[in-house]
C-alpha cells in the first residue's frame, strides 16, 4: 500500500511527513522546550514577578541560597514531604496495582466491568478526582464525615449556653427552659441518660412533648476536619494521588501479565510449584519491564505533583511539596513575605528537575538489570 506522500516522483514529497509532524513539534517546542530553556536562564538572575526593576545576572547565588541552612522553613517541609510522598505513593500504588491486576487477570464473568471502573479515575482527571474527594471529606456535609462520626465518635448530649439561647429563640416555654438550668454544660454519653436527667428536672410530660427538639439541641459530635487537619491532610492527599493513578498502573501490569505464556504456568504446576512459587519464579521476573515502567512513572509523577496539593489544600497545613514550593515562591505571597521571586523559583525548578532525573536514572539502571526477556 502506497501512502499519498509516497506516490509519484515529486521532488519535495519527502517534506510531507515533516509537515504532518510540524503542529505537534511546534506545540512541544513552545510549551515544553522553550519554557525549560527560559527557566534555566532565569535561575541565574534576580528576576521579580511584581517588580519593574532591571534584571541582573547573579550567577549561582540562587542555588547557594537554597542550600543555606535555615533560610526558609517551607523549604525543609517541602523537601521532607516530597520524599515521603514519593516513597509511599510508589510503594503503595505499585503494590495495590499489582495485586488488583493479578485478581483481574483471572477468568471471571464481570472482570471487564471492574477493569472499566478501575480506570475511570484516570479518565476523569485529577481536577475532578480532587474536587470529588473534597466534597466527600467535607467537615459538615460530607458522607465520610457522617460515617466517621457514626463509627468512631458516638454522639454526646450537652446543653450549652448557646443551646439555651436557641431554645428561647425557638419559643420553648420559659419555665421549661429554666427547669433545665441544672443540666447546663453536663455531658451525657447516651441519649437515654440525657432524657432521664431532663425528666427528673422538667417532668415526664415535658420529655414526651419536646423529646425530638431536645435531642436535636443537645446532640454533639466531634467534627473531623480531614483536609483541614494537619495530621490528616497529607495522608489524605497521598490517598487521592494513589486513587487517581491506580488504574493506570494496573493496566500496565495487566498488559505484562497477559503477555506471559500459559505453558510456563502449566509446567510449573506439573513440577509441583505452589501459587507463591509460581508468582516468585515465573510471574514477577517476566513482568519486570512493567514494574520498571510503573515505578519510574510513579516516582516522576510523585516528585512533580502540584495539582493535587493545590486543589486539595493549596499547600496549607504542612502539605506542600517541592513542586508547590516552587510555585509559591513565584506566584504566591507566603507568611514570611516571600513571593514573586521568579529567579529563585526557577533555580528550585532546575534543582527539582535534577533530582527527578537522578532518581529516575538510578532506578532505571537498577530495575533494568532485573528484567527478563521472553
Amino acid at each position: 500500500m502506497m501512502y499519498p506522500f509516497q506516490q509519484g516522483n515529486g521532488k519535495f514529497r519527502w517534506v510531507v511527513p515533516y509537515l504532518v509532524l510540524l503542529p505537534a513539534l511546534l506545540f512541544f517546542l513552545i510549551f515544553h522546550v522553550f519554557p525549560s530553556i527560559a527557566t534555566f536562564i532565569i535561575s541565574f538572575t534576580d528576576m521579580q514577578r511584581t517588580s519593574y526593576q532591571p534584571v541582573h545576572f547573579v550567577g549561582l547565588d540562587n542555588y547557594r541560597e537554597f542550600f543555606q541552612p535555615g533560610t526558609f522553613r517551607d523549604k525543609g517541609v517541602a523537601l521532607k514531604n516530597s520524599i515521603v510522598f514519593t516513597v509511599v505513593v510508589t510503594l503503595v500504588q505499585n503494590g495495590l496495582a499489582l495485586a488488583v491486576a493479578l485478581i483481574l487477570n483471572q477468568k471471571w464473568r464481570t472482570r471487564a466491568i471492574f477493569r472499566a471502573l478501575l480506570f475511570l479515575p484516570v479518565l476523569l482527571g485529577m481536577t475532578v478526582n480532587v474536587l470529588t474527594w473534597r466534597l466527600m471529606f467535607h467537615p459538615f456535609d460530607g458522607p465520610v464525615q457522617k460515617v466517621a462520626q457514626a463509627v468512631f465518635q458516638p454522639a454526646e448530649y450537652k446543653l450549652t449556653y448557646s443551646t439555651f439561647m436557641k431554645m428561647k429563640k425557638d419559643g420553648l416555654p420559659q419555665e421549661f427552659v429554666k427547669s433545665l438550668e441544672p443540666l447546663k454544660n453536663k455531658n451525657f454519653d447516651k441519649k437515654a441518660l440525657f432524657l432521664k436527667a431532663v425528666e427528673e428536672n422538667a417532668g415526664a410530660n415535658a420529655v414526651q412533648q419536646y423529646q425530638t427538639q431536645l435531642v436535636q439541641y443537645a446532640e454533639t459530635r466531634v467534627v473531623y476536619k480531614f483536609l483541614s487537619d494537619p495530621k490528616l491532610a497529607f495522608p489524605l492527599i497521598i490517598f487521592i494521588q494513589i486513587w487517581s493513578y491506580l488504574g493506570y498502573s494496573c493496566v500496565i501490569y495487566l498488559a505484562g501479565l497477559q503477555s506471559i505464556p500459559g505453558d510456563l504456568y502449566e509446567a510449573a504446576t506439573v513440577d509441583g510449584a505452589s501459587r507463591w512459587a509460581q508468582f516468585k519464579h515465573v510471574t514477577f521476573p517476566l513482568i519486570a519491564q512493567s514494574v520498571t515502567v510503573n515505578v519510574l512513572l510513579a516516582i516522576i509523577g510523585a516528585l512533580s505533583t502540584f495539582d493535587t496539593i493545590y486543589l486539595a489544600t493549596n499547600g496549607q497545613f504542612d502539605t506542600q511539596t517541592m513542586a508547590f514550593y516552587m510555585f509559591s515562591l513565584a506566584f504566591q505571597q507566603t507568611a514570611g513575605g516571600v513571593g514573586g521571586r521568579m529567579g529563585f523559583a526557577s533555580s528550585v525548578a532546575v534543582l527539582l528537575f535534577l533530582m527527578i532525573f537522578s532518581v529516575a536514572a538510578v532506578m532505571q539502571v537498577y530495575l533494568r538489570r532485573r528484567e527478563v526477556e521472553l
